[in-house]
């Protein structure tokens, strides 16, 4: 046998290869773990969720003066406030919680609620702490509901136009 008929075998035969996976690409049922965040403004592509998890933000003011935006700092002030448990005239607190998704398209944070907390000169710092951390306690318990009734999942968008055209043109065959 010469060499120019073993190599026509063996083009053919990796062309032939090549075609064979070709067609059973097509046919690999992908999975479904793309992800879609739906909110009462729309939707987000998210994309493969790689840390999903409760979050809480606040903002404390006093005299419409930022004092913290940082929930750590807040619980802190509260619990070690100097002027006793009585929160002066001018306080305000605003939470922000809901659940959070970190993804490999984008990082989403889809509010749940929100709470204020406004002294008139008689609110205590402890009632605020009694209140916010049991609303921290809920929305732990309830982030996973709320993820699931607010994602969807697809297969991953394709980045060819041309594949996922031949993709469908063959599934509809």
């Amino acid at each position: 046998m010469d060499i120019s008929k073993i190599a026509d075998v063996i083009l053919k035969l990796t062309i032939s290869l090549c075609l064979v996976a070709l067609v059973l690409s097509f046919f690999k049922k992908t999975e479904e773990k793309y992800a879609y965040v739906e909110y009462h403004g729309g939707y987000q592509a998210l994309g493969y969720i790689n840390r999903e998890n409760a979050f809480i933000d606040a903002e404390m003011f006093f005299d419409d003066k930022k004092i913290t935006d940082d929930w750590e700092e807040a619980i802190s002030i509260l619990e070690d406030s100097e002027h006793g448990d009585i929160l002066n005239d001018g306080f305000e607190l605003n939470i922000d919680y809901g659940v959070e998704w970190d993804a490999s398209k984008t990082t989403f944070k889809l509010s749940t609620g929100e709470k204020k907390f406004v002294s008139n000169g008689e609110l205590k710092a402890s009632d605020v702490l009694n209140e916010i951390k049991k609303l921290e306690e809920d929305n732990i318990q309830s982030y996973r509901a709320t993820s699931a009734q607010s994602l969807r999942f697809e297969k991953a968008p394709t980045d060819s136009f041309l594949s996922s055209k031949v993709t469908n043109w063959l599934q509809n065959l």
